[in-house]
């Protein structure tokens, strides 16, 4: 017997079961492991980037033109002898290269008047091996004109192309 309240069936059909439980849930393990090795992976990734990178900064040099050039635009260009040290041998590393730059300040103080340092004819005009002997025209220019000499510096090649010595004329 059914009963019916307004149109609707009050009765529970005989096809409508009571719920089922949840399945059982299944180890995730599997998913805990793929994860570490992901992110594994990524720190092993990221370290190694940073190590390619940092090592492809360090990279001196790699023709003794290249060495002479970097070192006279650290010097001359940025008047910065600090950054010219990443161009020479460790045997010179520690000398005083402001003391290139002291005639050009005391010039630039005692006249009032700006110098200009430039330099061209970077040229290598003797390699052997893993020395050779570069020159470079380098030029201070002011109001007053414009004098140029010819510089010349030992380069020497350890793992890259460095600085050893330099001559200007006297």
């Amino acid at each position: 017997m059914t009963h019916e309240t307004a149109g609707v069936d009050t009765e529970p059909s005989p096809q409508q079961a009571p719920p089922e439980d949840p399945p059982a849930r299944k180890p995730r393990g599997g998913a805990f492991a793929l994860l570490a090795a992901l992110l594994a992976f990524c720190a092993l990734a990221a370290v190694g980037g940073y190590l390619l990178i940092d090592n492809l900064a360090d990279q001196g040099p790699a023709d003794p033109n290249q060495a002479v050039e970097g070192f006279l635009g650290a010097l001359l260009t940025d008047r910065d002898p600090q950054a010219a040290r990443r161009y020479v041998c460790a045997d010179i590393r520690d000398s005083d290269f402001a003391v290139y730059l002291d005639a050009v300040t005391t010039a630039e103080k005692t006249t009032g008047d700006q110098v200009q340092l430039a330099w061209d004819h970077v040229t290598t005009s003797s390699e052997t091996g893993r020395a050779a002997t570069v020159t470079a025209d380098v030029s201070s220019t002011t109001s007053a004109g414009t004098e140029a000499e010819t510089w010349t510096f030992s380069v020497v090649k350890a793992q890259d192309w460095y600085v050893c010595g330099l001559t200007t004329p006297a």
